[in-house]
């Protein structure tokens, strides 16, 4: 018996077209085929969901997104009174467009989204593209279920528009132009991620009188790693050029940096080492020279915020605005 249905609403749900074929039903397996082309706003997709006993971790990343959806269902499944939604065979071809990601890492969210995903019992797949804070991405990812939990994996990549990363590092840079080409690998388990990602700097313009006027940042190539580090994450990051070597790397929670240790800062006018235990409030800078054009106690830094900072200097030469000390040996507190 074949059905076929020309259109149809439910839960603002708007059904274009739909075939129900039923069969077996002489026997004691009588079974039903369902095809439906749906189209909807995703959050209307979701509230759907909500109603149905299906594992809401199964569509979590859903509840962020927004934008129009296209929408082919597929259902298969017996006739019978007491049907439980693991006897239900289903899969899915969705089209997003218009859409938008909300909060993907604090104000960061995905605009200009269009999205195609491939869904089943066993895996989701997903590809697509759009733009953070002007800056164009392309992904694509599969979620699948191992040994009940949820594994996540999302290959892409990120022309960072250069600006963005002065709110990352202020007062460290005069200008940043260009972009950062970014080839990323996200992968997350439950509640924890893994990030790795490896940059080329060849397009990227930067003035910074902490690099010095002559950092060359052509050949340049920034790699950063993120991984679960105790209950808490572990933060590795390299900057290599013609004539820079920096080397950082750092553990810090959802909340706040808990400590940072630059192994090297190698740069046209800079040779140091520091480290900064934040839990303890003890800070140690090292190395042959450090180059400091201004200082500016009321500019916003990392080192601003911080409060009874125990800090230890002992470096070769330190050149402070157009001062020279040599070999001397610091030791304060910052209030």
């Amino acid at each position: 018996v074949v059905f076929d249905i020309k259109s149809g609403q439910s839960n603002n749900l708007n059904l274009k077209s739909g075939i129900v074929s039923l069969y077996a039903l002489n026997t004691d397996f009588e079974q039903a085929d369902i095809s439906l082309d749906i189209t909807s706003k995703n959050t209307d997709v979701v509230k759907y969901l909500n109603l149905t006993t299906i594992d809401k971790k199964n569509y979590s990343k859903l509840d962020k997104i927004f934008g129009d959806v296209d929408l082919t269902l597929n259902l298969q499944f017996p006739l019978l009174v007491d049907l439980k939604v693991e006897q239900i065979n289903y899969s899915s071809n969705a089209s997003l467009f218009n859409g938008f990601l909300k909060d993907l890492y604090k104000d960061y969210s995905i605009e200009n989204l269009d999205l195609e995903i491939e869904v089943n019992r066993d895996f989701v797949n997903y590809s697509g593209s759009g733009e953070i804070k002007n800056s164009p991405l392309k992904f694509r990812g599969e979620q699948k279920k191992v040994e009940e939990k949820f594994l996540d994996e999302i290959r892409g990549n990120l022309l960072y528009n250069g600006e963005n990363i002065l709110e990352f590092l202020p007062g460290s840079f005069e200008k940043i132009s260009g972009v950062l080409d970014l080839d990323f690998i996200v992968n997350s388990f439950d509640d924890d991620y893994k990030i790795e990602a490896i940059g080329d700097t060849q397009n990227l313009r930067i003035i910074s009188k902490f690099l010095g006027k002559n950092s060359n940042f052509s050949d340049g190539k920034i790699r950063l790693l993120v991984t679960p580090y105790n209950n808490n994450y572990s933060g590795f990051f390299d900057l290599k050029s013609n004539n820079i070597d920096i080397e950082i790397n750092t553990v810090f929670s959802n909340a706040k940096l808990l400590s940072l240790k630059i192994n090297k800062f190698l740069t046209p006018i800079q040779d140091f080492k520091m480290e900064l235990d934040l839990e303890n409030f003890i800070a140690k800078l090292s190395g042959n020279k450090i180059s400091i054009q201004k200082v500016d106690f009321n500019e916003k830094s990392l080192f601003s915020e911080l409060k009874n900072l125990d800090f230890n200097v002992d470096i070769d030469k330190i050149i402070l605005g157009k001062n020279k000390f040599l070999k001397p040996l610091i030791s304060f507190k910052k209030k």
